[in-house]
């Protein structure tokens, strides 16, 4: 009796907590080491957005000397709460959801027996099931939740995994990503996974087109955001290669600067590709041909119509406040979907209650 009293107390206490918003939204989030990179950018948007509206939030590391990202990403997500998994001083309860990546699969079986519900973020199809032996799922880690970034990949996840309403929330790209009012310069930037890739194309063109030297090719890794925007809305064109992205940020970006990309369709096929905002191949191979025929076209101004106003295609779409806006609701979601569920166990133990006492 005096268990089941206890166990009331706790639950009455989690729906209060996340009635007031205490609730605590925990996010796990690797260390860059002050490398910009696009899936780090999401969590801690999604974070702050959290915050900025309410919420409770944290982001937990694993190590004591964890470098935040506003030296790339902005000071203000400096601000948010940070939490070390060194220090040992992370508390939760059944009112509180903590967010893994899927790189960090294997955290589940550690948090196992936490009392919080558990969310996969799945930002990256293909590391998926890395953290997982054969035959098991995130289902046998009490892991009942599922975000990730598009449609195509929460249709993909619900039919592997077996978790139903798999959610997605689509980044977002801040606004300082846009048109210039300046003239494009002979600058192709250039952003592969493997950059390995990126000098065999960079070295492949001028070997075949020495007399077009004077194309500079601009790897676009180790920039913070609004440098790195400022830089990609001078090029007249912007290559990319990532055989394993599952949304595929950069070309987004050079998009609504109005740069056009030519790149290799990726495996996941996203939602935003059509061949009136790019040039898309499945042999890489044939990039360096492909951009020496853009460059020609360009300085002769021969370019076709749709691929001077690329921007246009992604006009309304993919902004932060429609991220925002879809970040809040999906999170509200949740909260009432536990908010259900605790009450209907509240419900059930009181008829217990009520019955032994009967």
């Amino acid at each position: 009796m005096e268990k089941l009293d206890e166990t009331l107390k706790n639950i009455d206490l989690a729906i209060e907590k996340i009635k007031n918003k205490e609730s605590k939204i925990v996010f796990l989030s690797p260390d860059t080491k002050g490398t910009a990179r696009a899936s780090v950018a999401y969590i801690y948007r999604q974070a702050l957005t959290l915050k900025n509206n309410g919420y409770q939030v944290s982001i937990l590391h694993e190590k004591n000397d964890y470098m935040k990202p506003g030296s790339w990403l902005g000071e203000e997500y400096d601000t948010l709460e940070h939490t070390s998994i060194e220090d040992n001083n992370l508390t939760v309860g059944p009112q509180d959801y903590i967010v893994v990546p899927e790189i960090f699969g294997n955290v589940f079986e550690q948090i196992q027996q936490l009392p919080i519900d558990k969310i996969i973020l799945v930002q990256c199809h293909d590391y998926l099931l890395d953290s997982f032996s054969p035959g098991k799922s995130w289902l046998d880690f009490d892991v009942n939740e599922c975000v990730t970034t598009s449609k195509t990949l929460s249709d993909m996840i619900g039919e592997l995994v077996g978790i139903e309403g798999v959610k997605f929330v689509n980044p977002g790209v801040p606004e300082f990503f846009q048109k210039s009012d300046k003239p494009q310069m002979p600058i192709v930037s250039i952003h592969c996974r493997d950059q390995r890739k990126a000098a065999k194309i960079i070295k492949t063109f001028y070997l075949k087109y020495p007399l077009y030297r004077f194309i500079s090719f601009k790897d676009m890794h180790s920039m913070g955001e609004k440098d790195f925007a400022k830089n990609l809305k001078e090029c007249a064109l912007s290559v990319w290669i990532d055989d394993d992205s599952s949304f595929g940020t950069f070309p987004i970006e050079s998009i609504k600067c109005n740069v056009p990309v030519i790149g290799k369709v990726p495996n996941i096929i996203p939602e935003w590709m059509n061949d009136d905002n790019g040039i898309w191949v499945y042999d890489e191979n044939q990039i360096a041909d492909l951009v020496f025929n853009y460059i020609k076209n360009w300085m002769e101004d021969t370019l076709p119509e749709n691929l001077l106003k690329v921007s246009d295609t992604l006009k309304d779409m993919y902004t932060i406040d429609i991220f925002e806006k879809a970040t809040v609701e999906m999170y509200g979601g949740l909260f009432d979907k536990k908010l259900s569920k605790l009450n209907t166990i509240k419900e059930n133990l009181e008829k217990t209650l009520e019955k032994n006492e009967n």
